[in-house]
């Protein structure tokens, strides 16, 4: 047993640097002793134990399938005892490490349940307040998909707009870019973060010691455009780190990041600096995600797709459309055996067009037959709009909400005979 808290950390430390998730049974092994020196250990465990465990934990495992995190859970769910019993020792940065960590194993037990608590009804030791890490971990981690959470979100605008934050330790860059890019992956386009992620730029108010990578300006550029905000002094700012190398070149634009940059700038009309243009045409082996992204990119700002670009994307177009590889959700599939069964023209599924992916298609009539789901944003799906518009397709748009009531056949049935369907 250990003597004290810091040994205590160190041995922790030990066990979870030598688990190997992809070794056959030496993870339950593993996994086990770790678990029994919590269990001994649990009287004098303190927040920065918990966290240490939690956050560990959820690094060794990031790359290993739900069963291989599953089998964390108890260890996890050890910990609420002493979670409840500690709570108004928790700093601000070990309840932010622990919760990020839970949620990145996709634990969702009754001790994330507990440690939540004592955040929003600040229960914690707040002595010197969040610092810029803390939070933008907080929002990424419950920015993944399925573990948005409201009250989080706007416990962390709440922090920034009312600067209970620590001040004193200034943002870093890619901390600035995290948390604009968990924003919007949400589809949250709080006033307040992204006013302040701006003035932070504007002002160099951020830590200018640290410079930008690639990855940090592609983020927020997809960002802004993603939530519709068109700052002409944050998308200036980058322009110049870009076209002037200013940003950290010891780091390159990897494929992500160029399909981020151009598809953000053709969402908010920014031309894409000939450097990147440039990159992005010496560049193969492209995945149809980003081929999609520098598609629509391009399109929306009327350019010329590099022909390296075309010719993939060509490739993958005729295949994706031929299978509609995407699976449908139920409301998609309602809709589409619906007009299966009440047209005469061809029906397809989950088509592409310049990389604009389409729920539901009337090829021979250009109709296109959109189901918004809760991840559909209003700014570029306008803009979606617009541009398949102007090539000549009708858009439909259906609420889910009338999937289910069935009341979208009386609806569709008249948008399509307004098109003389």
């Amino acid at each position: 047993m250990a003597t004290n808290a810091r040994e205590l950390n160190e041995e922790i430390m030990s066990i979870i640097r030598d688990i190997d998730p992809g070794f056959g049974g030496s993870l339950d092994i593993q996994l086990g002793e770790l678990g029994s020196l919590v269990d001994e250990n649990s009287s004098h465990l303190n927040d920065v134990n918990v966290s240490t465990t939690v956050s560990k934990l959820s690094k060794k495992l990031s790359n290993a399938g739900s069963s291989e995190k599953q089998k964390s859970y108890p260890i996890i769910d050890s910990l609420q005892a002493t979670v409840a019993k500690i709570a108004d020792e928790f700093l601000p940065w070990s309840i932010s490490d622990a919760l990020s960590g839970m949620v990145r194993l996709d634990y969702a037990g009754r001790t994330l349940e507990t440690l939540r608590d004592i955040l929003l009804t600040g229960a914690y030791n707040c002595a010197g307040g969040f610092d810029s890490q803390a939070l933008a971990n907080l929002a990424n981690a419950h920015s993944k998909a399925g573990r948005y959470d409201p009250e989080i979100f706007d416990f962390i605008t709440g922090q920034i707009e009312n600067k209970k934050w620590n001040i004193r330790g200034k943002f870093v860059p890619r901390a600035l870019a995290s948390l604009a890019n968990a924003y919007a992956k949400v589809g949250r386009c709080d006033t307040e973060i992204f006013d302040f992620i701006a003035e932070q730029i504007v002002s160099e108010a951020y830590d200018t010691g640290c410079k930008f990578i690639p990855q940090d300006l592609a983020n927020l550029v997809h960002a802004y455009a993603k939530v519709g905000r068109r700052d002409r002094d944050v998308f200036g700012f980058i322009d110049d780190q870009i076209t002037s190398g200013k940003y950290d070149t010891e780091f390159e634009f990897d494929r992500q990041s160029l399909a981020n940059l151009v598809y953000g700038l053709g969402l908010v009309s920014r031309p894409i600096p000939q450097i990147i243009v440039s990159q992005i045409s010496t560049c193969h082996n492209f995945e149809l995600i980003h081929l999609n992204q520098f598609c629509m990119g391009f399109s929306l700002l009327g350019e010329d797709i590099p022909s390296n670009v075309l010719e993939a994307y060509k490739k993958h177009e005729d295949t994706y459309n031929s299978r509609g590889n995407k699976s449908m959700t139920p409301t998609e599939r309602t809709v589409f055996q619906y007009l299966k069964g009440e047209l005469d023209a061809e029906v397809k599924k989950n088509q592409l067009f310049k990389g604009f992916e389409m729920d539901i298609v009337l090829p021979s009539l250009k109709v296109d037959v959109e189901i918004d789901g809760p991840h559909h944003m209003p700014y570029p799906d306008q803009r979606r709009d617009n541009y398949l518009r102007s090539q000549g397709w009708e858009i439909i748009r259906i609420p889910p909400s009338d999937v289910l009531s069935g009341n979208y056949r009386a609806s569709l049935k008249s948008k399509l005979q307004t098109i003389n369907v």
